[in-house]
């Protein structure tokens, strides 16, 4: 039964890894059965954009025009990747995939951060290890994602295979940086 479930667990690294690594960009291919297509007019900073390759959601976030540290004004989503985290730009369709927001969420829900809070949290991971590479146990585009937006790091994998396997991944603490712990 140990053999399986490392073989499964494998399986989804090694297709989550090649779809970062390679894989078309948010939006190219936004064909699954999460969330809502929509137009990029209709997206707000911070919503989450779910792509599905393969078997495999791809998360990012839309960040739009935002002038942010580190990202060009022609990007418009933060995401990771294989290389580590990213401002990027993406073309629709995009499908919105706010999953956890109160009204949305199957079972317990959890408020979108405020918008300086995610612009806070988005420089602050730019600055950890986590965002330096990619993991499918400490920092995955779900996870990356779901941090930004809510504060608190998920990954679920709605609408895939995965998602029976996305259960038993640790959602790490991602902690933010305290500024007077530093000083």
């Amino acid at each position: 039964m140990k053999f399986v479930l490392i073989a499964v667990l494998l399986q989804l690294c090694l297709s989550v890894l090649e779809v970062n690594a390679g894989g078309k960009p948010v939006g190219a291919s936004a064909t699954g059965s999460v969330g809502e297509e929509v137009n990029e007019s209709q997206l707000q900073f911070g919503d989450l954009l779910v792509s599905l390759y393969e078997d495999i959601n791809h998360y990012a976030v839309y960040v739009g025009g935002e002038v942010l540290e580190g990202k060009s004004p022609n990007q418009n989503i933060f995401e990771m990747t294989a290389g580590g985290c990213r401002f990027h730009k993406v073309h629709g369709p995009f499908r919105r995939h706010n999953y956890l927001d109160p009204g949305i969420a199957k079972g317990k829900s959890m408020p979108p951060q405020s918008r300086e809070d995610m612009i806070r949290t988005i420089q602050e991971l730019r600055q950890k290890d986590v965002c330096q590479k990619y993991s499918l146990l400490k920092g995955n585009c779900e996870q990356i994602a779901t941090k930004v937006r809510y504060g608190e790091a998920r990954c679920k994998q709605e609408g895939t295979n995965a998602a029976s396997l996305a259960k038993f991944l640790p959602n790490p603490k991602l902690k933010r940086h305290d500024a007077s712990a530093a000083a």
